[in-house]
């Protein structure tokens, strides 16, 4: 049986660079990856077999085809999410695809969006009937991260004669993950490896990070199943609350920790930013094997 070929955008990113391996691994595919910077993907994965993989920039995207196109282009800093040329970025890297895939129809347009489109209102978890809320006489630069996959969203369902999947991801960790930015992980990580005290709040926030192998698991499901155009929140066996998170790392890696009162709660902290969609399971029927817990035992062991 013919290998399909897979285009990758983003290839020097977190999340690909756990998909690629995975690819790699089950020797999925052709793959063809492209990035801005074709020397720092010839770093990255020059542990593997070079003739299992084409290097490109995006400027060579026309040259191939494709039965699917995997876009994983996002930003790796958070503080960079926030400009209207983050949001510019996203829609010209996405018209590139969307302008192929009018003219090859059969092949499958997979984008990884974020559970940010539900807005910032997270004192309950999303699920299949939560609306968005948005106050447009009052944008701030904060909300360009989430105006920019919302567009994205609304402009792939204007063409439900493509395959479009769009993948929103709440949390995602794995040892790919890039240190040196501000997320919660990242500073509890750097705390172990340190020998520091992990300073945080009473807040008991719950999160949702879908182990790597899952994630795998539903972009192959995707694949096999290509006949949608539709967004599904992606979920893991089972959420984890920081402070369950914060007794394993104790127990697991002596995680020094000090809490303290937080003057003031921030409007926007999302208490509860997971997803309680069935969507995951009615329109791929994948059920995830591992839980978030597990995510960390598999992954942090490794950094």
């Amino acid at each position: 049986m013919k290998k399909q070929s897979i285009g990758i955008f983003g290839g020097t990113g977190h999340i690909s660079q756990n998909l690629i391996s995975y690819f790699y691994k089950n020797n999925f595919g052709n793959l063809i990856i492209f990035s801005r910077n074709k020397s720092k993907l010839n770093n990255i994965f020059k542990k593997y077999n070079k003739n299992n993989f084409v290097y490109e920039t995006y400027s060579n995207f026309s040259k191939h085809n494709f039965d699917v196109i995997i876009n994983c282009i996002g930003e790796a800093n958070p503080a960079s999410v926030y400009s209207t040329k983050y949001f510019d970025d996203m829609n010209n890297y996405d018209n590139k695809i969307i302008n192929y895939i009018k003219k090859s129809p059969k092949t499958l347009y997979l984008n990884f969006s974020s559970g940010i489109v539900y807005g910032n209102n997270f004192t309950t978890p999303a699920n299949d009937k939560k609306n968005v809320s948005l106050d447009l006489n009052k944008i701030h630069p904060d909300d360009f991260y989430a105006f920019s996959k919302i567009y994205l969203e609304l402009k792939h369902r204007n063409y439900p004669d493509l395959k479009i999947i769009d993948l929103r991801i709440f949390s995602f960790f794995s040892r790919y993950i890039n240190l040196k930015y501000k997320f919660l992980i990242n500073e509890l990580i750097n705390s172990i490896k340190n020998n520091i005290v992990f300073h945080t709040d009473k807040n008991n926030i719950v999160r949702d990070y879908i182990h790597p192998f899952d994630l795998y698991s539903i972009v192959i499901k995707c694949i096999n199943n290509k006949d949608n155009n539709v967004a599904i929140d992606i979920k893991s066996k089972k959420p984890i609350s920081k402070f369950e998170l914060l007794e394993y790392l104790k127990k697991q890696y002596d995680l020094k920790i000090e809490i303290k009162n937080r003057k003031k709660l921030s409007t926007d902290l999302k208490m509860n930013y997971f997803s309680k969609s069935k969507k995951q399971y009615k329109l791929l029927n994948f059920t995830p094997k591992f839980s978030s817990l597990d995510s960390f035992k598999d992954e942090i062991d490794f950094l």
